[in-house]
């Protein structure tokens, strides 16, 4: 009874004034006012705390090769309010690599690797990327789908499918890196079934290409993916 005595003996104006105050740090706080600022951000490279990052070119790569991300919250800007975002998965906020804001002539975010680091592409599964919303999937989920795929549970032609059945690509994340260049393989949503899609490396004496199929009977994958494959691939290209 105290505490709500105290409480009503608060005059309006204060709460209104608390309120207002509140509300203008929430401004101040999203607009990135209080985040670390960096020496430089350009169209380049970007110098952050006596490091340098480049701006991953994709144009330096072969057509096929992509590094998948997902981006998290603002973590560094610069004096004129460019922002620099973390991504999901660097659980150890290492900032080895960051996400540049979108540019008027770029197609989406671009990637800023840290002199002299390299996304790895191999090495131990800490992650992986779905490509959907490029939503990053945790370590469980992904060993998870890993260590079922070893054991699939049919092998048929590949004829048998087209793109329009393959839901998600997934790629893999390694050594705690959040960025992946590494395809997996697909998932596959029929009904109330997922199903792992992977291309089978040898063909058989018929020379048909064939492809495994495995089904994800764990309940807590299942519901992790469900959260993030609401649109197909093939759909998403169609739109």
């Amino acid at each position: 009874m105290y505490v709500i005595n105290k409480i009503k003996a608060i005059k309006p104006v204060w709460i209104i004034l608390i309120i207002c105050l509140l509300f203008i740090l929430w401004i101040i706080q999203e607009t990135g006012y209080f985040l670390p600022v960096a020496e430089e951000i350009n169209n380049a490279w970007v110098d952050w705390k006596e490091n340098r990052y480049y701006v991953y070119d994709r144009g330096e790569y072969p057509d096929d090769y992509v590094f998948l991300f997902d981006i998290n919250k603002p973590a560094v800007r610069d004096e004129e309010y460019t922002f620099l975002y973390a991504l999901k998965g660097d659980r150890k906020k290492e900032y080895k690599v960051l996400a540049k804001e979108y540019n008027i002539d770029y197609d989406g975010p671009q990637l800023c690797i840290q002199e002299g680091y390299e996304i790895p592409l191999d090495g131990e599964i800490t992650g992986g990327i779905l490509f959907n919303d490029d939503a990053f999937l945790d370590k469980y989920i992904v060993n998870t789908i890993v260590e079922l795929s070893k054991n699939p549970d049919i092998i048929v032609p590949r004829e048998a499918f087209s793109y329009k059945h393959l839901i998600n690509p997934i790629y893999l994340c390694f050594n705690n890196c959040p960025v992946s260049g590494k395809y997996f393989g697909e998932i596959w949503e029929v009904g109330d079934s997922m199903i792992i899609y992977r291309k089978v490396d040898e063909s058989d004496s018929s020379g048909e290409d064939k492809v495994a199929l495995t089904f994800i009977k764990d309940k807590k994958v299942r519901r992790k993916l469900g959260k993030y494959m609401k649109d197909s691939w093939y759909e998403k290209m169609q739109q």
